[in-house]
């Protein structure tokens, strides 16, 4: 049986494919060929660099993350809406495009979270933004169907720090969360969402679910161009297909 989705996210994929399905890429899950853990390209390897630092650090991180787009710097037109829909003037049609992504994301995909953890999600939290804007938390708390369940984050450490710093992101956790989803705009090097992700583990979070809306991709590592080249066009998003699978939704077998 074909998993089915509200009207209102079916009309809402429509009005962001009129205006952007020319240019949005969906990410890509192949052993090999990208990341297990960020859909980055891999030439061969099951981790990419950062995912296999992170992984070596052996403290508990990410049970699995999910990335809707890719957006390849330094100006492609996805790349675009992920930086600019924050900043201090910016472009009405980029804040659509991001809160539309977002939607279609988390109302269309969350369950697919709680189906691959075997645990439904009971606690929301935000990786916060280093220079202290707010324009995500007021995107996605809109969207938020159950807004007491945030779990507050803070960020103590320098602006646009990169690095995996736990100790940068203290959590405030108030009871024992079975089940968590941690939400980013968007994954350039995992630092910052694995490090808030740590930190909820740290304070008793049982598992950690991360969803960004896009995957940023660097084209000057060789493999990488040659990814782009190869398999990114423009149009390939689909929003049916799940950002946790990159196919089928877990309820659909």
């Amino acid at each position: 049986m074909t998993r089915k989705f509200s009207s209102g996210l079916a009309d809402l994929a429509r009005t962001l494919n009129q205006g952007a399905g020319s240019f949005l890429d969906g990410t890509v899950r192949e052993a090999g060929i990208t990341c297990d853990v960020c859909a980055a390209p891999v030439a061969g390897y099951s981790l990419c660099f950062r995912c296999q630092e992170h992984a070596n650090f052996a403290v508990p991180i990410a049970d699995r993350v999910a990335s809707s787009v890719y957006a390849v710097e330094p100006d492609s037109q996805t790349y675009r809406i992920v930086r600019d829909y924050k900043g201090q003037r910016p472009v009405r049609s980029h804040q659509q495009a991001m809160s539309a992504l977002l939607a279609l994301g988390l109302r269309g995909h969350a369950d697919c979270a709680s189906k691959l953890a075997g645990e439904r999600i009971d606690g929301w939290a935000l990786v916060p933004s280093t220079q202290g804007r707010s324009t995500l938390r007021n995107l996605v708390v809109r969207l938020a169907r159950f807004p007491a369940q945030e779990i507050p984050v803070r960020y103590s450490g320098p602006e646009r720090h990169r690095e995996f710093t736990p100790e940068f992101w203290p959590v405030e956790l108030s009871s024992v969360s079975r089940h968590v989803l941690l939400i980013d705009d968007s994954w350039v090097t995992g630092g910052h969402a694995q490090s808030v992700a740590a930190s909820l583990k740290a304070v008793g979070a049982q598992r950690v679910s991360i969803f960004t809306v896009a995957r940023v991709l660097d084209p000057q590592w060789d493999p990488t161009r040659e990814f782009i080249r190869g398999r990114l066009g423009g149009g390939t998003f689909d929003w049916i297909r799940c950002p946790w699978t990159s196919g089928a939704c877990p309820e659909e077998g």
